[in-house]
């Protein structure tokens, strides 16, 4: 890859070979700030069709990766400590990306598609993401209401027979 090239892929390759493998945050960064109401309106603008941007990378020869700090993204975010684990370069013998724009939108992919999101209102909440199946479109276009039925509901609300 050079300087510049874009890369097309899709969000589960991104999650599944990316994220925590070689692909890290820069300590520049400010922390993860997004709540549920923000993450289930990414997951429905992607599955709306909409463009949910480009993310920027900076690529880290392997050489020169432990001249910088880089985080991990956030799988079980919790809003009581939200700060990243600082990520651990050794064992690690490839080139790395650092994530500099996108940064909020990849960690809500991640922690929709394989993570969960505690916080606490009157007691200690974890939640994950979930879609109602049941629930038709709207042929209305109206950019505050979901279209597709994402929401979080907490994680003892369904036994893991019924994960797909």
């Amino acid at each position: 890859m050079t300087t510049g090239d874009y890369i097309n892929t899709t969000v589960s390759d991104i999650i599944r070979n990316f994220v925590n493998n070689n692909t890290f945050l820069p300590a520049i960064q400010r922390e993860y700030v997004w709540g549920t109401y923000e993450i289930c309106k990414l997951f429905d603008s992607l599955m709306c069709g909409y463009p949910i941007s480009s993310f920027l990378f900076w690529k880290i020869r392997e050489e020169d990766k432990n001249k910088w700090t880089a985080y991990e993204f956030i799988r079980d975010f919790d809003k009581k400590s939200p700060h990243n684990k600082e990520a651990n370069f050794a064992g690690l013998n490839k080139d790395l990306y650092l994530v500099l724009d996108g940064q909020q939108r990849m960690t809500s992919l991640y922690i929709g598609l394989k993570g969960s999101y505690s916080y606490f209102y009157y007691r200690t909440r974890k939640e994950v993401l979930a879609i109602d199946l049941l629930k038709k479109p709207s042929n209305e276009i109206n950019p505050d209401e979901s279209q597709y039925g994402f929401k979080f509901i907490e994680e003892n609300e369904f036994s893991s027979s019924d994960h797909c």
